[in-house]
Protein backbone atom coordinates (compact mmCIF):
# COMPACT_ATOMS: atom_id res chain seq x y z
CA UNK A 1 0.00 0.00 0.00
CA UNK A 2 1.38 3.38 -1.19
CA UNK A 3 1.03 6.40 0.98
CA UNK A 4 1.03 9.86 -0.88
CA UNK A 5 2.40 12.51 0.93
CA UNK A 6 1.24 15.69 0.46
CA UNK A 7 3.62 17.73 -1.92
CA UNK A 8 2.49 20.85 -1.12
CA UNK A 9 3.27 20.55 2.93
CA UNK A 10 7.00 18.99 1.74
CA UNK A 11 7.44 21.76 -1.04
CA UNK A 12 6.69 24.05 1.55
CA UNK A 13 9.95 22.62 4.07
CA UNK A 14 12.11 24.23 0.69
CA UNK A 15 12.08 27.38 1.76
CA UNK A 16 15.50 29.24 1.97
CA UNK A 17 14.95 30.61 5.61
CA UNK A 18 14.45 26.87 7.11
CA UNK A 19 17.10 25.36 4.84
CA UNK A 20 19.60 27.48 6.74
CA UNK A 21 17.78 26.74 10.10
CA UNK A 22 18.49 23.38 9.19
CA UNK A 23 21.46 23.29 8.02
CA UNK A 24 23.31 25.31 11.27
CA UNK A 25 21.54 23.43 13.65
CA UNK A 26 23.48 21.08 15.65
CA UNK A 27 21.26 17.77 15.85
CA UNK A 28 19.05 18.25 12.37
CA UNK A 29 21.53 19.19 10.54
CA UNK A 30 23.39 16.23 11.03
CA UNK A 31 20.12 14.61 9.98
CA UNK A 32 19.71 16.69 7.36
CA UNK A 33 23.23 15.74 5.93
CA UNK A 34 23.94 12.00 7.48
CA UNK A 35 21.55 10.06 9.27
CA UNK A 36 18.08 9.84 8.38
CA UNK A 37 15.56 11.56 11.42
CA UNK A 38 12.84 8.49 10.78
CA UNK A 39 15.77 6.38 11.74
CA UNK A 40 16.35 8.17 14.99
CA UNK A 41 13.03 7.80 16.32
CA UNK A 42 13.12 4.69 15.64
CA UNK A 43 15.84 3.52 17.81
CA UNK A 44 14.91 5.79 20.59
CA UNK A 45 11.34 3.75 21.00
CA UNK A 46 13.15 1.04 20.49
CA UNK A 47 15.77 1.72 22.74
CA UNK A 48 12.97 2.83 25.27
CA UNK A 49 10.80 -0.30 24.96
CA UNK A 50 14.34 -2.26 25.79
CA UNK A 51 14.98 0.11 29.00
CA UNK A 52 11.16 -1.00 29.96
CA UNK A 53 11.66 -4.61 29.83
CA UNK A 54 15.08 -4.33 31.78
CA UNK A 55 13.87 -2.11 33.86
CA UNK A 56 10.49 -3.70 34.55
CA UNK A 57 11.75 -7.76 33.89
CA UNK A 58 9.04 -8.39 31.40
CA UNK A 59 9.36 -9.83 27.72
CA UNK A 60 9.51 -7.20 24.97
CA UNK A 61 6.06 -8.01 23.56
CA UNK A 62 4.55 -7.96 26.41
CA UNK A 63 6.02 -4.18 27.00
CA UNK A 64 5.03 -3.31 23.37
CA UNK A 65 1.05 -4.12 24.17
CA UNK A 66 2.11 -2.44 27.66
CA UNK A 67 3.01 0.89 26.03
CA UNK A 68 0.64 1.09 22.59
CA UNK A 69 2.14 4.41 21.95
CA UNK A 70 5.35 3.63 20.81
CA UNK A 71 4.16 1.19 17.96
CA UNK A 72 2.15 4.31 17.08
CA UNK A 73 5.57 6.42 17.27
CA UNK A 74 7.97 3.35 15.52
CA UNK A 75 4.81 3.11 12.28
CA UNK A 76 5.43 7.05 12.14
CA UNK A 77 9.25 6.87 12.07
CA UNK A 78 8.68 4.67 9.06
CA UNK A 79 6.42 7.13 7.76
CA UNK A 80 9.19 9.56 7.91
CA UNK A 81 11.56 6.93 6.12
CA UNK A 82 9.62 7.45 2.49
CA UNK A 83 10.08 11.56 2.65
CA UNK A 84 14.28 12.80 2.03
CA UNK A 85 16.41 13.34 4.52
CA UNK A 86 16.19 16.59 4.62
CA UNK A 87 12.30 16.92 4.85
CA UNK A 88 12.37 14.86 7.79
CA UNK A 89 14.85 16.69 9.74
CA UNK A 90 12.48 20.05 8.34
CA UNK A 91 9.55 17.98 10.07
CA UNK A 92 11.81 17.32 13.22
CA UNK A 93 12.86 20.84 13.71
CA UNK A 94 9.32 22.01 13.45
CA UNK A 95 8.01 19.67 15.97
CA UNK A 96 10.83 20.03 18.05
CA UNK A 97 10.25 23.71 17.91
CA UNK A 98 6.10 23.32 18.70
CA UNK A 99 6.96 21.17 21.17
CA UNK A 100 9.62 23.48 23.22
CA UNK A 101 7.31 26.63 22.66
CA UNK A 102 4.58 25.10 24.39
CA UNK A 103 6.58 23.41 27.06
CA UNK A 104 7.89 26.86 27.60
CA UNK A 105 4.91 29.16 27.49
CA UNK A 106 3.22 26.42 30.23
CA UNK A 107 5.91 26.25 32.36
CA UNK A 108 6.38 30.12 32.90
CA UNK A 109 2.45 30.29 33.59
CA UNK A 110 1.89 27.12 34.94
CA UNK A 111 4.82 26.72 37.23
CA UNK A 112 6.74 30.04 37.48
CA UNK A 113 3.75 32.42 37.44
CA UNK A 114 1.58 30.70 39.72
CA UNK A 115 4.36 29.00 41.55
CA UNK A 116 5.93 32.61 42.67
CA UNK A 117 2.30 33.49 44.18
CA UNK A 118 1.93 29.75 45.58
CA UNK A 119 5.40 30.54 47.34
CA UNK A 120 6.91 27.48 45.46
CA UNK A 121 10.40 27.08 45.89
CA UNK A 122 11.32 25.61 42.81
CA UNK A 123 9.38 29.04 40.94
CA UNK A 124 12.40 30.53 39.84
CA UNK A 125 14.18 27.60 38.42
CA UNK A 126 11.20 26.62 36.37
CA UNK A 127 11.38 30.37 35.20
CA UNK A 128 15.16 30.63 34.43
CA UNK A 129 14.85 27.00 32.57
CA UNK A 130 11.85 28.03 30.42
CA UNK A 131 13.35 31.65 29.10
CA UNK A 132 16.70 29.89 28.76
CA UNK A 133 14.99 27.37 26.31
CA UNK A 134 12.06 29.30 25.00
CA UNK A 135 12.61 29.37 21.07
CA UNK A 136 13.62 32.89 19.76
CA UNK A 137 17.39 33.45 19.54
CA UNK A 138 17.87 31.25 16.75
CA UNK A 139 15.26 33.31 14.35
CA UNK A 140 17.25 36.27 14.75
CA UNK A 141 19.24 36.51 11.50
CA UNK A 142 22.74 37.12 12.58
CA UNK A 143 22.15 34.47 15.40
CA UNK A 144 21.40 31.86 12.93
CA UNK A 145 24.87 31.21 12.00
CA UNK A 146 25.51 30.65 15.47
CA UNK A 147 22.55 28.10 16.21
CA UNK A 148 24.89 25.44 17.89
CA UNK A 149 26.89 27.69 19.96
CA UNK A 150 23.43 28.96 21.65
CA UNK A 151 22.42 25.55 21.83
CA UNK A 152 25.73 24.39 23.92
CA UNK A 153 25.22 27.75 25.56
CA UNK A 154 21.73 26.29 26.78
CA UNK A 155 22.96 23.32 28.31
CA UNK A 156 25.54 24.40 29.93
CA UNK A 157 23.12 26.67 31.68
CA UNK A 158 20.48 24.29 32.50
CA UNK A 159 23.23 21.75 34.24
CA UNK A 160 23.79 24.01 37.27
CA UNK A 161 20.19 25.35 37.19
CA UNK A 162 18.57 21.88 36.76
CA UNK A 163 21.22 20.96 40.31
CA UNK A 164 19.96 23.38 41.67
CA UNK A 165 16.35 22.90 41.35
CA UNK A 166 17.14 19.06 42.08
CA UNK A 167 18.09 20.99 45.35
CA UNK A 168 14.85 22.17 46.33
CA UNK A 169 13.81 18.84 47.35
CA UNK A 170 10.13 19.27 45.08
CA UNK A 171 11.50 16.14 42.24
CA UNK A 172 9.44 13.24 43.39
Amino acid sequence: METDVNKAFLSMLETPWLKKQIDTHLIFGVCARKIPLGWLFIAMCLLYLCYQVWANEGTFWGHLSNNAECLFFIIGGFYLLKIPKYQQAAVGWWVVKGVLILICFAGLINYGLVGFFKGSPDALHVTLMALIWFPGLEFIPRLTERQKFITIARVSLSIPLLILWYRTGTWA
